[in-house]
């Protein structure tokens, strides 16, 4: 892309992060209502900036307004009261997200580098989750970021060391983690992808039952909860793996996280068919192969142990490699942003319809 197609891609950023956190009916993305309220006492870095740039106070008032149960395509709840300081929050939130992403363009000398991950930027699911009240937001962008420097370089083990700490500002960086541990070891020794899942499947065999039941490493996600305390709490939401992969894929194209609200039928063929060409053109790229086996095997690692991280909220970080492998002409670039942008117009203009 050209320098003044990479700046419209960035106009086009900055409109969907702003329809997404004013159009989307309000405290309806996964967990806001409990984030919002634990803003003044929650330690992460992120609810401190919030706090710090936001109103001191926010009380918001809402009434349920469906069940909202998985693939339900209801609502969790509705506004009573004023929400002055809501969308100040949210607008706090989308300013950080849009500046992240500035940042990272910034950072990012080479050209096509800075287009996989700007088109990254506009996928609806990754906006969707990103214009919550959330440490989602700086998860989505840097994850991103840090993948997209592993495209065009030979070095992967810079983003590893700098994501390793990242823990600490949310536990999904631990995917990302594995992922590029994972990646490190293919480019280091291209030839060891069977021997390496082999030992990966023995690992999970193995280790799984000890971190579920005697581990105490805390991951430095909580200064009181384990691994294995927390697989434990969540072990009865845990699927047949057939299913988790189904979700990925689902909230892949659109899926508002726990809330159940999904598109319109045809746009899920349109992606699986367009990814299913895409995925036997790459068959034979070697950095490709890298990049999904990464994936695929840190997936069944993380799932196996704690199954709530199966949606694609916890894997935004691929998207970079998705542009940068299946939309490499302008031809598909061009298909790519129509297509993310209408579709976002689509599931809003939808979801506002369900509300009223």
């Amino acid at each position: 892309m050209t320098r003044a197609v990479l700046y419209q891609v960035l106009l086009l950023v900055a409109i969907s992060i702003a329809a997404w956190t004013y159009l989307f009916p309000a405290l309806n993305w996964p967990d806001e209502v409990y984030k919002l309220e634990q803003l003044p006492y929650d330690t992460n870095i992120y609810a401190r900036l919030l706090s710090f740039l936001g109103p001191g106070e926010c009380s918001v008032q809402t009434q349920a307004v469906g069940g909202a149960s998985y693939l339900s395509n209801t609502l969790r709840v509705s506004a009573t009261g004023p929400l002055g300081c809501y969308y100040a929050f949210k607008t706090i939130n989308a300013v950080l997200f849009f500046a992240l992403v500035l940042i990272g363009y910034g950072l990012l000398k080479n050209r096509t580098a800075q287009t996989s991950f700007l088109l990254a930027m506009i996928w609806p699911s990754l906006v969707f989750y990103s214009s919550s009240i959330n440490q989602q937001t700086v998860f989505s962008v840097i994850s991103a970021f840090l993948v997209t420097t592993t495209l065009t370089s030979k070095k992967v083990w810079p983003a590893l060391v700098v994501s390793v700490p990242l823990i600490l500002v949310d536990r999904s960086f631990a995917a990302l983690v594995v992922y590029l541990g994972i990646l490190v070891l293919l480019k280091w020794r291209p030839r060891a992808v069977v021997p390496m899942f082999l030992v990966a499947v023995a690992a999970v065999l193995v280790l799984r039952p000890y971190i579920l039941n005697y581990s105490s490493a805390y991951l430095m996600m909580s200064p009181t909860t384990s691994i294995g305390d927390l697989s434990e709490s969540v072990a009865r939401f845990q699927d047949p793996i057939y299913v988790s992969v189904a979700l990925f894929l689902i909230s892949f194209v659109y899926l508002g996280g726990t809330n159940g609200l999904f598109g319109i039928g045809i746009d899920y063929l349109v992606v699986f068919i367009f990814v299913c060409i895409a995925f036997k053109r790459n068959l034979r790229n070697q950095d490709f192969s890298s990049h999904f086996f990464s994936f695929a095997v840190s997936y069944l690692l993380i799932v196996s142990i704690i199954p709530t991280l199966q949606t694609f909220r916890y894997y935004v970080f691929i998207m970079p490699a998705v542009a940068y492998f299946f939309v490499d002409t302008v031809a598909r670039r061009r298909l790519y942003i129509r297509y993310s942008l209408t579709m976002s117009a689509i599931y809003l203009f939808m979801i506002n319809a369900t509300s009223i």
